[in-house]
């Protein structure tokens, strides 16, 4: 690592676009990663919310108030409360209701029981098939597979859900 630099150095040095602060900033990427990781974001979407965090750094730093606390802190304040977002998006975009899938399937009150079974990639085709809106055409171009595919796939997911609310019932 690099030799310690106090927040006004820190702060001023984002200001001036000071490589010598970027590179010092970075001398703690595997911290950041870490922090972030233990919020349960992957990798890759870590990486990508470092990245995004410094971005906005760098356009935001007079939002950094001094009398706040340490630099370091508001940093990874704002590191961990991305990650915490960014988790509650992809868990929201993974939740959806039964009872758009098909309407016998509406059982409101084991919606939630039944969605958290499935893993993620059944809650990924759940929502793609059956909340999009889109054709089996549509669904074919973006998985890349035949339209025959793609309808046996749905009446799979169809029937493993009834299975599942059945169960559950």
């Amino acid at each position: 690592m690099c030799t310690k630099i106090s927040n006004k150095e820190i702060v001023k040095g984002i200001k001036e676009r000071d490589s010598e602060t970027y590179a010092y900033l970075l001398g703690y990427h595997k911290l950041y990663m870490a922090t972030i990781m233990k919020q349960g974001v992957n990798r890759e979407d870590a990486k990508d919310l470092i990245q995004e965090v410094f971005t906005s750094l760098y356009d935001n730093i007079d939002l950094y108030d001094e009398s706040m606390g340490c630099f370091f802190t508001w940093l990874m304040t704002v590191m961990e409360n991305k990650a915490k977002r960014l988790k509650r998006q992809k868990l929201m975009v993974g939740y959806v209701s039964i009872s758009r899938v098909n309407s016998r399937l509406a059982y409101s009150t084991c919606d939630r029981k039944v969605i958290s079974t499935l893993t993620y990639d059944e809650k990924s085709k759940v929502c793609l098939y059956f909340t999009k809106n889109l054709t089996n055409e549509e669904l074919a171009i973006i998985e890349n597979v035949d339209i025959s595919t793609i309808k046996r796939r749905k009446k799979a997911i169809k029937e493993m859900l009834k299975q599942k609310v059945t169960k559950d019932n």
